[in-house]
């Protein structure tokens, strides 16, 4: 767990056990805050989504490539604040982020994932960062910014937080830009790029596949609906493989509370009360006795009559994915969400595009940058 500096002092809901109290409360709120949101997903998703497209296309238009990496950044934040708080970040007023919001929540959560990610630099100098804490102090402006905006701008979300969790002000405020800029927008900049990164490498014709499947299932109105959503069963099968490959959090942690066995296919192990376990999802779900050619990808692999056999071994949300999470449970509280903004990613994309081809990807990680090359405008005319 980084240092609570990072969070005004708190322990956030991802690092609390489920028997703390405050557990149960907050996890609940992050509920209600999904909940009542709903209504506002799609449509506020599709706006942001045409933004970043006109940028994306004027920006091939005049340069031969566009930047998908800083429109993924701009529109997931556009619609994660329009959708749960009700304004834009860029929103005239004395807390507006302006157009810095995507470089200050990268700025702030860089530093919590230095222990764990690699930068590119020279090994050294990478161990020294992952042995000795980041102060606080580095991003401490750029927090105290996001902080603002939101404990300016989200009163009406707080109120629930104080007068039906009982929870106090700021540490809701806190959980809240926790769950926004870090669970939610720093998770889709990592799963995001690995969709595009995915479909692109199975080729155009599997992008036509995909196109169809979108269209036929939004029907002659061309409207998506969440019905039309569940109809897409590429779609779905492919954002449980991009998942099941490239889980955005890849590590879990947890301290065991009693003395346990814990079985693998062919082995147990002997776990001592207080031992610290430590989970990697990418070799969790490429096991081979769980999945053929696990590391091979297979955007079909979900769709048939062994789909709910393998998805009970999709465990990127810290739970399976056959499970749901609850206010007792340490399974992610937005897992149905984020495949729901997975699945409207593609469906948008294909409802505007035919196909797409990325140039070379430079960098690795967070620090990643994609392009388009192409982005062939949908044909009939109908996005």
């Amino acid at each position: 767990m980084p240092s609570t500096d990072f969070t005004g002092g708190f322990r956030m809901l991802p690092y609390l056990d489920p028997s703390e109290p405050k557990h149960a409360s907050l996890k609940g709120f992050c509920f209600d805050i999904l909940r009542s949101s709903a209504p506002r997903f799609l449509p506020e998703f599709h706006t942001a989504f045409r933004e970043a497209a006109d940028e994306w296309d004027a920006q091939l238009l005049a340069k031969g490539e566009a930047s998908y990496t800083a429109g993924c950044q701009n529109f997931v934040l556009c619609f994660l604040c329009r959708s749960m708080i009700e304004i834009d970040p860029s929103a005239p007023g004395p807390a507006s982020l302006a157009e810095q919001g995507p470089s200050l929540i990268q700025a702030w959560t860089a530093l919590q994932l230095v222990p764990q990610t690699s930068l590119g630099l020279p090994t050294p100098i990478e161990v020294l960062l992952q042995t000795f804490p980041v102060p606080y102090t580095l991003v401490s402006n750029q927090y105290n910014k996001i902080y603002q905006f939101f404990f300016t701008n989200a009163q009406h979300v707080l109120d629930i937080a104080e007068q039906k969790y009982g929870l106090d002000r700021e540490e809701a405020c806190h959980n809240l830009l926790f769950l926004i800029c870090f669970n939610t927008w720093g998770g889709m900049q990592l799963l995001m790029p690995s969709i595009v990164r995915r479909i692109d490498s199975a080729g155009v014709s599997f992008q036509r596949e995909l196109a169809r499947d979108v269209r036929s299932a939004v029907g002659e109105d061309g409207r998506l609906t969440m019905a039309a959503l569940e109809r897409m069963k590429l779609v779905k099968s492919t954002v449980y493989e991009v998942l099941r490959m490239d889980p955005p959090v890849p590590f879990q942690y947890g301290r065991a509370k009693e003395d346990l066995i814990v079985e693998s296919h062919d082995a147990s192990y002997r776990i001592r009360k207080g031992e610290l376990l430590g989970g990697y999802q990418k070799i969790a779900m490429r096991d081979p006795k769980a999945f053929q050619f696990p590391d091979t990808f297979m955007p079909r692999r979900f769709m048939g009559p062994d789909a709910e056999r393998l998805l009970q071994n999709v465990t990127w949300s810290n739970g399976p994915e056959t499970e749901d999470p609850t206010l007792n449970n340490k399974q992610c509280a937005g897992k149905d969400f984020v495949n729901m903004l997975a699945r409207m990613f593609i469906a948008e994309l294909y409802l505007r595009y035919d196909f797409f081809k990325l140039g070379p990807i430079s960098g690795s990680g967070p620090t990643a940058q994609y392009k388009f090359k192409v982005l062939q405008r949908r044909r009939d005319g109908s996005s």
